[in-house]
Order: C-alpha cells, then structure tokens, then sequence
C-alpha cells in the first residue's frame, strides 16, 4: 500500500493522521492515532470524517477501534473514506468499482480536515493536499508496476474490473472462523486479488490485517474460491489482466 502520514497538535493532544491506500482508485482508509481515541470501550464506534473547506458533511461510519504500540496508544481506523465526502455507492458491484477520480485541482483545494466520534471532535489544519497527494499517485504507480502491470494502462481503462457474482456472497458469517468467534474478536482485512484477462483470480495477497491471522488466511482461500468477475478492459476495449 502507499501511506502518508502527518502529526497534529501539540504533545500534551498530539494526533497522527494516516492515510492509506490499496489500489489505484478514488477512496482511502483513514486512521487516527492518539491518546484521545483510547475513550471507547467497544471495538467499533461512528466516525465522521469531512474534508474541506465547502464540501458536503461527512456522515457518520462504522470504524474500528484498537491501540497501537508498546504505550498502547488509542487508534480509530476508517476504510472507504472519500475526499470529496461523496456518498459510497449503494451496491456490493458499485463499490467495486471504486469513486470517479478526484482532479488534482479538486486535491489542491482541500486544506482541512474535521473529524467527530463520540463527543470528540477536532479539525486538522493540512494545507493543500495536492502535493502529498500527488506524491501518492506516483507511489500507487511504482506499486502497480511491481504487480507486474502497466501503470498508465490501469488508469486509462475503460472498463474497471466488475463482479460476475454478488461480493457478499463470496464469504458469509457462516464462514467466521470458530476461534475468534468464540472470542469474540473481529478485524479488518485487506487483499488484493490479481485477476487475469479471462477474469479468474490468479493470485491473493493479504496487503493488511489486524488481529488473528485465521481471518487472513480464510480470506484468501474463500476468494479465490468463490469470486468470479468480468474483466477490465483497456482503452481500446482489450480485455486485460
């Protein structure tokens, strides 16, 4: 994945923000790291992210709650966050695809970011994001060519990957692993699947895991299983890996 990273505030309330991303596409996972996040009991609470200024208000989402490192550091974490505050799309197959791009000039103009869960609420002052976000399109290219794929043909596609089957059907809470289950423990998964030009899966890479490497391992093993999809195809309408 390609990451940045920022620190907020002064010690005393200091506040890391980290944006990551997977794939060359629009949307992030989002994470806050800082003593003020270790206040929810529940591994899951509602976050509102908004970027800024002049755009529409971000809604409230489900996000994960954990600590990070030796001092056990409170940590919120968001996946799906778009720059632009639009609204997810509303099905599994939609949202494979991913957000419109954003134009870098649409990135140059956001300088903030407010940020609410639970009775905490706080805005980060940025400045432009168009120069670190363009520092992270040439990191997403270099890591779309060391998957052994032509960087400029993946963002000139005419056709993104879609999914043949329903995604939510591909794995389903019977499949929760009986360990984590029993111990209550949940987690967030990241995969890449490369998908050839026939539009099997080839290959699954675990990018990102919390918690119980079960859920990881299960992924995998379930996707290349169970996912079908219609191929992307390329500027010229070619159907390509």
């Amino acid at each position: 994945s390609c990451r940045l990273a920022r620190t907020f505030g002064r010690e005393s309330d200091q506040i890391v923000l980290i944006l990551d991303q997977f794939a060359p596409e629009g949307s992030f996972e989002i994470s806050f790291v800082g003593k003020q996040f270790k206040r929810f009991e529940s591994n899951t609470t509602q976050l509102s992210v908004t970027f800024g200024p002049g755009l529409p208000k971000g809604k409230f989402e489900d996000a994960i709650v954990g600590t990070v490192g030796a001092n056990k550091t409170g940590i919120v974490v968001r996946s799906g966050v778009d720059l632009l505050n639009r609204p997810p799309p509303k099905s599994d197959a939609s949202r494979l695809q991913g957000y419109l791009p954003v134009t870098p000039e649409q990135e140059a103009a956001l300088t903030e970011l407010q940020v609410a869960a639970g009775t905490f609420r706080a805005t980060l002052q940025t400045g432009s994001m168009g120069p670190p976000l363009k520092a992270m399109r040439g990191c997403m290219d270099d890591l779309v060519r060391g998957w052994g794929l032509d960087a400029a043909e993946q963002v000139s596609l005419s056709k993104r990957v879609a999914a043949k089957s329903n995604p939510s059907s591909w794995m389903t809470s019977s499949d929760y692993p009986s360990r984590p289950l029993v111990r209550g423990e949940s987690a967030a998964v990241h995969f890449r699947l490369m998908v050839d030009a026939g539009g099997n899966p080839t290959s699954c890479h675990i990018q990102a895991a919390t918690l119980s490497p079960e859920f990881a391992e299960l992924s995998c093993k379930l996707l290349k299983k169970r996912a079908l999809f219609v191929p992307a195809e390329n500027a010229q309408g070619k159907p390509v890996a």
